[in-house]
């Protein structure tokens, strides 16, 4: 099939790493011909393309995510686990998961650092984040995670020194990291 979406252009710094990571059949447009690289990634999306690197998944009735939700909270990918591991809920429940929450560039960077766990990859890299001027913005949580995806280059700047770890991961930056992640796993 033609590559799809009017919206990704030849050009573009995210349209390699798009049209890669669709080719691959990880991601999807929002609509037939649209990618929308500029909204923002949800827990549900991330989690989803996540679960489409199992082989098999069990299958959970509900909303479109359902099943992905599920797997990723049980094998600690996502949140809900990190939350009841912290006595601040308990079971897998669809409140602490916020499936329709944006997804901040330090925590996709913690759900890919958390799956290549799950998986028994080796997440041993660092670096050194003392470069970017708002590295004392990044959430305890994530310290792993960011200097484990800087090191390995999954995570880059966004220029004049900023990190931006709260910020919006937008679905080009997804596809970016995606396919770093890819790149370095041999997926």
């Amino acid at each position: 099939d033609a590559f799809p979406f009017i919206d990704v252009h030849p050009g573009d710094w995210f349209y390699d790493d798009v049209y890669t990571a669709w080719e691959r059949h990880l991601v999807a447009g929002m609509t037939e011909d649209l990618y929308m690289p500029q909204r923002a990634m949800s827990r549900a999306m991330t989690v989803t393309i996540l679960s489409r690197f199992e082989e098999e998944i069990p299958t959970v009735d509900g909303a479109w995510y359902e099943s992905a939700r599920v797997w990723g909270m049980e094998n600690g990918i996502c949140d809900g686990t990190r939350m009841a591991e912290n006595g601040i809920v308990s079971g897998v429940s669809d409140g602490c998961f916020a499936p329709d929450s944006r997804v901040t560039r330090e925590q996709l960077a913690t759900m890919l650092w958390r799956y290549a766990r799950y998986r028994g990859w080796d997440v041993s890299a660092r670096g050194d984040v003392s470069a970017f001027s708002d590295a004392d913005k990044i959430s305890p949580f994530a310290e792993d995670a960011i200097t484990w995806a800087t090191g390995t280059g999954i995570l880059g700047g966004k220029g004049e020194g900023i990190l931006d770890p709260g910020g919006k991961a937008t679905r080009a930056e997804f596809a970016a990291m995606l396919n770093r992640f890819c790149a370095l796993y041999d997926l």
